[in-house]
């Protein structure tokens, strides 16, 4: 079972979300293109959506009651996408030191997301 499947599976919707966004954009510029797009106000709204909800992953981070080196882990991870041998390069933290900390973070964000129910998942 995976730990803090909670906080995981919110974070990583940014991944998702950011793929979106391009799949979204190659559209758009397949209209470009003279493709015709018969929903574009739909696909721009859902767009505008999936930005919001990117949006409000990052200020989720950002506002996590825990230490700097946390949030920076944290960002790294799930908002950059950076693998933990590459977080580990850029803090100029051990590979050992980066997993407690992004564990540590998950840990808090899995309880603010317990508390809080559905209302930010």
């Amino acid at each position: 079972m995976t730990k803090y499947p909670k906080a995981r599976a919110y974070l990583k919707q940014f991944e998702y979300n950011k793929i979106h966004c391009e799949v979204i954009d190659l559209m758009l510029q397949s209209e470009k293109d003279g493709y015709i797009l018969k929903n574009k106000a739909e696909i721009l709204a859902d767009r505008d959506n999936t930005i919001m909800n990117s949006q409000q992953i990052q200020n989720f981070i950002i506002n996590l009651d825990v230490n700097d080196k946390i949030k920076k882990a944290l960002y790294l991870k799930f908002i950059c996408l950076k693998k933990n041998n590459e977080i580990a390069k850029d803090l100029f933290y051990s590979p050992c030191y980066v997993k407690t900390i992004i564990s540590k973070g998950l840990s808090v964000a899995n309880e603010v997301l317990t508390q809080t129910g559905s209302k930010l998942a």
